[in-house]
Parts: structure tokens; sequence; C-alpha cells
């Protein structure tokens, strides 16, 4: 078995360095989707930049593929990613953003689940979303979202990082204590959530005041862009289950 990761970027968040040093080791491959436009909102010319952050990224075991191309949505990159891996011989994709961490030991573990005890076409896992920084984050856990997916065309994304999986086939949750994604999404500058929120692909989705209301604002509570409850309110990370493990 084998297992290949894939982020999709445009303006990489430079958090991406530390993103791939943490699935290094676990994958057998990592895809680079450059998409030349955004998703949403004003073009701006991101590309050398993007590049630059993942030539400074140390690739000794020679994994990183870098394919630069232009996809109109979310779900069309996310299924071209399943295709390079597919065209690779790679089994299994890992859906990551350049924005989410996981502990090592964690995705080993569901990495020798994938080789000895596959029973479905993908598996989600739920996030911790942190706020502002790597000391907050959002009361409860979050998602699930697809996080691994068979690329032998059993599964496809259909809107976003939302998955269908073919008839006779299915999915499954997996379990916090198992694994959880460190998402740290909010941890940006006032800059960087401006051009994210215009960007991404629920940028059509925003509440109209939320960049200067929430996220500039002193609100602490109904936090969430596009659906303020779901992010109810914030707590300390020391408070939390879930613990991101420092890496080398």
């Amino acid at each position: 078995m084998s297992l290949g990761a894939v982020y999709c970027v445009y303006d990489a968040c430079p958090l991406l360095s530390e993103s791939v040093k943490r699935i290094y080791p676990v994958v057998d491959k990592i895809v680079f989707l450059i998409n030349f436009r955004p998703w949403s909102g004003e073009f701006f010319q991101a590309i050398p930049g993007t590049v630059t952050n993942i030539l400074e990224i140390s690739d000794v075991d020679k994994k990183f593929e870098v394919i630069i191309g232009h996809w109109g949505d979310e779900a069309t990159q996310r299924n071209v990613g399943l295709k390079v891996l597919k065209g690779d011989g790679i089994d299994w994709c890992l859906v990551v953003d350049d924005d989410e961490f996981f502990n090592e030991h964690e995705l080993r573990a569901l990495r020798h689940m994938l080789e000895n005890n596959a029973q479905h076409a993908a598996y989600l896992i739920y996030h911790q979303i942190y706020w502002k920084d790597t000391e907050t984050v959002i009361e409860g856990l979050f998602g699930s979202f697809p996080t691994f997916a068979r690329t032998d065309g059993t599964v496809r994304f259909n809107e976003n990082r939302m998955i269908l999986v073919n008839e006779g086939h299915t999915w499954y949750t997996i379990s916090s204590d198992s694994i959880v994604c460190h998402h740290m999404s909010y941890v940006r500058t006032d800059k960087a959530m401006r051009r994210k929120i215009e960007s991404f692909s629920h940028a059509s989705e925003i509440i109209s005041d939320w960049y200067e209301k929430i996220w500039k604002g002193d609100v602490t509570t109904d936090l969430h862009p596009t659906h303020g409850s779901q992010f109810k309110k914030i707590h300390p990370v020391s408070e939390s289950k879930y613990q991101l493990e420092s890496i080398q």
C-alpha cells in the first residue's frame, strides 16, 4: 500500500513548510497543485512566491511533484490530485491543506490501518481549529472532513472538499481518539486573513461584516465566518484534550 498527499495551493500559507515536515516521514509522495488563479476574488501574482516556498522545503527523498495549472474550483483541483496519484501508482490520497498539522504517530497509525484493515473508500477526521495563535482554539472539534481517499476512482470530490463515493462503497469517520487535524486556518495576520476570505472556495458565503466586526473586533463568541454559531467560543489550547506535538 502506498500513500500520497496532495496540497492545492495558490498563495501558499507561511505554515506550509511545517505542514509538509509533519507528514513527510509517513507518505510516499507529495503533490503540490499550484493554481494559476484563485478560486475566487481578484488575481494577483502568487506563483513565484509559492514555488519559492516549496523549493525551500527539504526533499531529501525526492517525494515532491509540483504541477502548475488552472482549475476553476476546489473540487476540480482536488480530483486532479487523485488522478495524478493514481497515475503514479499511489493507492491512497492524504487530503491536506497548507495550514493543517498532524501528529506523526497518529498519521503512522492511520497508515497502518489503511495497509491492513481498510474497509471503506474514504475516511473522515475531525479538526481542532486554532484562533489567531497557536495557544487558542475553538471549543469542541469541527468537522468531520474527508482526509484519506482511495485513488482508484471510487471517490470523487463534488463540491469544495466534500466527496461522493461510488455505489457499493462507503466512507467512515475515524474517532478523535485516534487522530485529529490541528487546523491553523485562522492563525494569520490581518492582511493574510482578508486575502484568504476573498480568494478561498467559501468567499461568496462570508458574512458581510465578519472581517471588521468579528476578526478585527473584540468578539469572542459566534466566530465562524459563514455560520457564526458553529464556532461558539474560544478557550486556551492547554484546556483541550488534543495536543499538537512539537517536531524537530
